[in-house]
């Protein structure tokens, strides 16, 4: 018999790993000392603990292995843990992958540009929400703040006649349903979300007449997003910076492009030249799927 350090290094394995073992009930010691507590295993225990070394390095955890030589598992069970295992290492290679052309692109973006971008962009899951939306077409980009407030004004009106409190209406977002970013014929829709109460109150109201849709936002399994911190003004900037990151990292857009006010309203800012001048906090999304 061998004692523990001389088995350690016969099968290349540390001691504290061999005592974990043991601990486990993993690979118990042919024998041990009932003076010393000194732990002896023997050459016919190697094929038992290469295996336990085999099973780990294929993924398995110490359980799994542990059950695994406990119950003598049949062939037919042992594929199937394996496959699974095959499968989640398939999944995290893809993950991986993705990370890699990630990073690759934002390598291109810093050599193309000199500077690394100062919008991050996160891809994310958003649930679905109900929103009271009001559409309205902006001739160019530059009237888009002559348009905004007159508009939030005509939504703000008719959830204020129906007893929709300010509480029970937000986030306030704008949606540009343009397929692309354009400084044209922009298709803007003003928004705020409604919870449970108010969609109560506004479901005992029968007046259907009127601008204001109610509608919902279906969830987004995969959404590019970036927070903007500054001018209303400079929102294409954060726009542009997504299309960008989309394109580089192998994907289109595939949904309206959203603008979260962080913020709070846009009527809570004093006049309409500083809400447009004031720097903000906001989230800016866009739906992407895979090329």
């Amino acid at each position: 018999m061998l004692r523990i350090g001389d088995f350690s290094q016969l099968a290349q394995v540390s001691v504290p790993t061999l005592r974990h073992y043991d601990e486990l009930g993993l690979l118990k010691p042919a024998h041990v000392d009932k003076f010393t507590d000194y732990r002896y295993y023997t050459v016919e225990q190697l094929p038992r603990l290469n295996r336990i070394l085999a099973l780990k390095d294929l993924g398995l955890s110490l359980d799994q292995i542990k059950r695994l030589l406990k119950d003598d598992v049949p062939p037919a069970q042992l594929r199937g843990m394996l496959a699974m295992k095959q499968a989640a290492i398939e999944q995290q290679i893809e993950v991986e992958q993705a990370r890699l052309a990630r990073v690759e692109a934002r390598l291109r973006q810093i050599e193309s540009e000199g500077q690394a971008s100062k919008y991050d962009v996160v891809l994310k899951k958003v649930d679905a929400m109900t929103i009271a939306g009001l559409r309205q077409v902006v001739p160019h980009v530059s009237q888009m703040g002559d348009l905004r407030w007159p508009t939030l004004d005509r939504l703000y009106d008719w959830l204020k006649a129906r007893g929709v409190a300010e509480d029970n209406a937000q986030p306030e977002l704008m949606i540009y349903h343009n397929s692309e970013y354009s400084d044209e014929n922009i298709q803007m829709e003003v928004a705020v979300g409604l919870d449970n109460t108010a969609l109560k109150v506004l479901a005992r109201d029968e007046r259907r007449d009127g601008p204001v849709q109610v509608h919902k936002l279906p969830r987004v399994e995969a959404m590019a997003t970036t927070i903007h911190h500054g001018r209303l003004y400079d929102i294409p900037e954060a726009i542009i910076a997504l299309f960008r990151w989309i394109g580089s990292n192998g994907y289109c857009s595939a949904g309206s492009i959203r603008e979260v006010h962080l913020f709070g309203r846009e009527h809570d800012i004093p006049n309409e030249e500083e809400a447009i001048h004031t720097s903000r906090v906001m989230e800016i999304q866009i739906p992407v799927e895979r090329e």
